[in-house]
């Protein structure tokens, strides 16, 4: 499954909007969906700089490097559990990578509109 950066602001229902800058899954949406989405510049597949080029990762990718998870995409798709069990840690620590990963290197800031 192919991690997203959201370019435009993208409505998910009628009560959910995901803001331009996140970083997302969009396993929902189906093949065509996908590519009318990159054809408007909703959308674009994320590309990432490897793991241990973020500070404080280093160490962190080395053990998801032994644990055969190879790159941004391969570890925020990998199931936390499976992961955990792989590093010896904690599902909710493998979560907190995550996030980490997600909300402080990958999520573009919002701008402020004037």
């Amino acid at each position: 499954m192919a991690m997203w950066r959201v370019l435009k602001p993208l409505s998910k229902g009628h009560d959910r909007i995901i803001p331009a800058g996140s970083v997302v899954a969009l396993e929902w949406l189906n093949t065509d969906r996908l590519e009318k989405l990159q054809q408007v510049g909703a959308i674009s597949r994320l590309t990432a700089p490897p793991l241990h080029k973020f500070p404080g990762w280093q160490t962190r990718s080395k053990r998801l490097n032994r644990a055969g998870v190879n790159g941004v995409e391969p570890f925020l798709e990998a199931d936390n559990e499976w992961l955990a069990e792989k590093l010896k840690l904690k599902p909710d620590t493998v979560a907190r990578w995550k996030e980490e990963l997600i909300d402080r290197y990958l999520t573009a800031p919002q701008r402020l509109r004037r």
